[in-house]
């Protein structure tokens, strides 16, 4: 939690290898091994401060897709709750996902789906909140 809660205190932030902030741009995301140690080496290396400007909107965006996209828990599959039960950080990081969602995909889910987007759509709600158990 510290890549979204630091830049919050204005502390920069290097990310190591692929993570759940690599989408933002308000941490140092280096692409190879060479990279993040040239990163490490100029950390407060005077005349090249690491200073990345933190859009603030950017890490509060990030807070809610990662901790609370999941209000709308059975838009997509049946539960997004009771997958985050079975499957690990690790497993819903990968392609095993997919196969949990493939295994409980059917044309009735499909449809029921695209209902309920359509009536958000046409609701003109920016926020969309589950319906709860059916």
């Amino acid at each position: 939690s510290i890549g979204h809660e630091y830049p919050l205190l204005g502390v920069q932030v290097i990310n190591a290898g692929y993570n759940p902030h690599i989408a933002y741009d308000f941490n140092w995301h280096p692409g190879s091994r060479e990279e993040y140690e040239r990163f490490l080496l100029n950390i407060g290396a005077e005349g090249k401060p690491m200073d990345k400007p933190i859009n603030v909107d950017e890490v509060h965006e990030f807070y809610f897709m990662h901790y609370y996209y999941a209000m709308a828990d059975d838009l997509v599959m049946d539960s997004y709750r009771g997958l985050a039960r079975t499957l690990s950080a690790q497993q819903r990081m990968s392609s095993t996902v997919f196969d949990y969602f493939l295994d409980s995909w059917s044309d009735a889910r499909h449809g029921k789906t695209l209902d309920v987007m359509r009536q958000f759509i046409d609701s003109g709600k920016r926020v969309f909140l589950s319906r709860g158990p059916e």
